[in-house]
């Protein structure tokens, strides 16, 4: 790990982050572009479109394995990786959610990884009056115990900004069977936020959902959704809390995040890269 370390200010809550210099990974691997990625305990799992998982072992800064998930196929653009509660048959990893982010609706796969292989072992869909909906990310509120659906509306606001929707759903249990159906009965509650950049994947802790968006720096200038940044929401709120800048220190597009060690990390897409980001009043 490179320990050259950059300073980001921005101008909402926290006056400064610290960015540490990246884990060496690729972001784009065989072609495909860098997807979703979550952590669990001193392993990142990487994902790329089509649902190709690369583990990466974060004390030895190295992948260690590399497979084709269970959901593996055109259709699954791997967009939003989450580690959930339960732990299948056993396994000392729990379950891992995959946002499939592709039309016309997009389901959620539920993983059970293991040494170098993964089975599907459930397949969670939303419907509104009966019809299938339309999710970009499922993200797992692990301490509630809740999934998180989020949606890009594409209409704006007021102020000409992108409305998206948050949707609190029950998180499934696995005993539920291979397929589940989530209905406006299975709301706890939703509300919205805009804003311009583009979104990518996601990540809850507490109260919050941390949002990296934007795109990679070649298209600075051209498109309105290309800053990048992390957008921090306030679950409890229902209101955007912050906004830290990465647009001067991360040039690629920020795809997926998670915490290791209390720190956020980044997964960036292009010439890849996982980058600490840690609040310096943490």
């Amino acid at each position: 790990m490179n320990l050259k370390h950059f300073v980001i200010s921005f101008f909402l809550l926290l006056p400064f982050v610290a960015c540490a210099d990246k884990y060496d990974v690729k972001g784009v691997y065989q072609g495909q572009a860098a997807q979703g990625m979550a952590i669990y305990g001193d392993y990142a799992y990487i994902l790329n479109n089509t649902g190709y998982c690369r583990v990466f072992d974060l004390k030895l800064g190295q992948i260690v394995q590399e497979y084709k998930l269970a959901s593996y196929g055109k259709s699954n653009h791997a967009n939003c990786a989450s580690f959930g509660v339960e732990f299948y048959n056993n396994n000392t990893v729990p379950v891992f959610y995959v946002s499939e982010c592709s039309s016309p609706y997009s389901r959620c796969f539920v993983e059970n990884l293991e040494e170098g292989k993964s089975q599907l072992v459930q397949t969670i869909q939303a419907v509104e009056n009966g019809k299938p909906k339309l999710i970009n990310d499922w993200i797992i509120d692990n301490k509630g115990k809740y999934l998180y659906a989020f949606i890009r509306l594409g209409s704006k606001d007021t102020e000409g900004k992108i409305r998206h929707s948050i949707i609190k759903y029950r998180l499934p249990k696995l005993a539920e069977g291979k397929s589940v159906q989530l209905s406006e009965s299975d709301i706890h509650e939703q509300f919205e936020v805009s804003f311009m950049n583009m979104s990518q994947g996601g990540a809850i802790k507490g109260r919050h959902l941390y949002l990296p968006v934007g795109l990679q720096n070649t298209v600075d200038g051209k498109r309105m959704d290309a800053e990048r940044a992390i957008i921090i929401i306030d679950l409890k709120k229902h209101k955007i809390k912050k906004i830290i800048d990465l647009n001067n220190v991360i040039f690629d597009e920020p795809e997926d995040v998670d915490f290791y060690k209390g720190n956020l990390l980044l997964y960036c897409g292009q010439n890849g890269g996982l980058w600490t980001i840690s609040p310096k009043n943490k």
